[in-house]
């Protein structure tokens, strides 16, 4: 079944407050199953690294653009749709000119992907990674408050991203590493789907590290290749081995460690968090427009319990139309789940509405 978000700002303007909305549990606490060990796991979650992505990025130009609507003195970049659509239609005439084997979930993914199918997700198949929401740009400018006010601490963060798509608020969170030049850190960054981390997430990170962190001569020097005259454009990069190795370099020396998971919530996807992250270690936790499915709503919600041991924040709108997720149905969820923990997770939330005719809010968990 396929979903589509196509509204904006303008488009509505409704009053929550009456909506009627579903508790958590079954008939009473006793009766109580844990979301995290009912899900149907659809797509196997798996753990990828860096590296491994990186390299298959060589020989690939990436075409990028400024992000708008920012913090002052804030800059980040993201890799262009088109260019990614491009990248997969060369990849598709490769591959069914060798291989005559598809499977349908793939075959789907690919017409959503290249824009044939038009929806913004669809269940089990593509979760909307390749697009940015607009409750990214909060997540930006909240992140950007609780900085300044020295409420996020940045020395030697532990940062998961959950559902990071094109990763604006990591990529946040990276450039202040880069400018404030701190060490000694770990990024997971997580989506539903393999592809949106090969296709945005990865080369969206190299893509502003080459931006904020290299000078110009630097950054033509690296994608200069001896045996060809250069062909630099801003904007663009030509990604060879000489850029991956530095961009390498630099992460080990600085001691910043980035990890990715694929594939579907539950159980499984939280062991593999804890092993690259461990348990106890304080932790920023990130999630945006996650909670569109009322399924998938109690997971992600089970997922932030389980892992906000220091600042957890989600953004979202305040209803999915045509889907079903809400705020007050993640609130309900969560102000039932605080009650049956007691004292056994001490947990408080705070909620903040944005100021905008699209109703979006932003709740934090400490």
């Amino acid at each position: 079944m396929g979903f589509s978000f196509k509204f904006t700002d303008d488009d509505i303007d409704i009053d929550i407050e009456n909506e009627t909305v579903v508790n958590g549990g079954g008939g009473g606490d006793g009766d109580f199953i844990n979301p995290l060990d009912d899900v149907t796991i659809d797509n196997s979650c798996k753990f990828h690294s860096l590296n491994s992505i990186l390299d298959e990025l060589i020989g690939t130009r990436l075409t990028y653009n400024r992000i708008d609507n920012l913090p002052n003195g804030c800059e980040l970049y993201k890799r262009e749709l088109y260019d990614v659509k491009h990248q997969l239609m060369l990849e598709d005439d490769t591959t069914t000119s060798t291989s005559t084997t598809s499977t349908t979930s793939t075959d789907e993914m690919f017409k959503i992907l290249i824009g044939e199918d038009d929806v913004d997700l669809k269940n089990g198949v593509y979760e909307g990674g390749l697009k940015s929401w607009e409750c990214s740009n909060d997540m930006i400018w909240k992140l950007n408050d609780l900085i300044n006010e020295d409420l996020i601490d940045l020395s030697n963060l532990n940062l998961v991203e959950l559902g990071c798509g094109t990763s604006i608020p990591s990529l946040f969170i990276f450039e202040k590493l880069i400018k404030l030049k701190k060490t000694g850190c770990k990024l997971l960054l997580t989506d539903y789907n393999f592809e949106v981390l090969r296709l945005v997430t990865i080369p969206n990170l190299l893509i502003n590290w080459c931006e904020l962190h290299l000078t110009k001569s630097e950054l033509i020097e690296l994608q200069r290749n001896p045996n060809q005259d250069g062909n630099y454009r801003d904007g663009e990069l030509e990604i060879n081995l000489n850029l991956i190795n530095s961009f390498k370099r630099w992460l080990c020396l600085n001691s910043i460690e980035f990890g990715f998971i694929s594939g579907c919530w539950g159980r499984s996807f939280l062991k593999l968090v804890n092993q690259f992250i461990p348990l106890h270690d304080k932790k920023l936790i990130l999630t945006s427009e996650t909670i569109y499915s009322p399924p998938m709503l109690k997971v992600i919600s089970e997922l932030l319990i389980e892992l906000t041991n220091y600042i957890t924040i989600l953004t979202a709108k305040d209803i999915y139309f045509g889907v079903g997720g809400s705020i007050n149905e993640f609130i309900n969820y969560i102000d039932f789940r605080f009650k049956m923990l007691g004292d056994e997770k001490k947990l408080c939330f705070e909620l903040e509405k944005i100021n905008s005719n699209l109703q979006r809010s932003i709740v934090i968990l400490k």
